[in-house]
């Protein structure tokens, strides 16, 4: 399995132009008005300091995780695909699932990360799943205010839908 083309592919699909979630469904806003709160997000962009003892090297890196738009979570089910390998996925015992989500999430929520960071999590289940753990609570902490000492306004999110 080579992360590091998957990586390639992945971005290279990102740059090609896909028709936007607007574009494909245009819906009327039926918005009702939100009250105003203070509510404080993560960026979309957060720098991890990343350190991994190899058989003979400690390797460190800064990375930057981008919280995934809509082009970059096609990508991300396209990673999927690659690595599922033609095999049903829903099939897939949960182990390999979890393994396949995190690579995925590795190689399309990290900016351009080093080679031996996507090789170490090829290889290393728990830096797998510890890296795509806080890849997930990055996320997390975009779209959900959870970061106030408010505990009225933790776990707010940035929507409201309603009839």
């Amino acid at each position: 399995m080579d992360l590091k083309k998957l990586k390639e592919e992945s971005t290279k699909a990102q740059e090609t132009k896909h028709k936007s979630v607007k574009d494909l469904k245009k819906v009327e806003d039926k918005k009702q008005p939100m009250e105003e709160k203070k509510l404080e997000f993560a960026e979309r962009v957060k720098t991890y300091n990343i350190e991994y003892q190899g058989d003979s090297k400690l390797y460190k890196a800064n990375v930057k995780s981008k919280v995934m738009d809509s082009d970059a979570r096609i990508s991300f089910e396209r990673v999927l695909s690659n690595l599922s390998a033609g095999i049903n996925f829903t099939n897939m015992p949960m182990e390999i699932k979890n393994r396949h989500y995190s690579l995925a999430r590795i190689v399309c929520q990290l900016v351009d990360p080093p080679e031996w960071l996507l090789q170490a999590a090829s290889e290393d289940m728990s830096f797998c799943y510890q890296l795509g753990g806080l890849l997930v609570d990055h996320e997390n902490h975009f779209f959900y205010n959870s970061d106030s000492e408010d505990q009225t306004l933790q776990n707010s999110t940035r929507f409201r839908i309603s009839e």
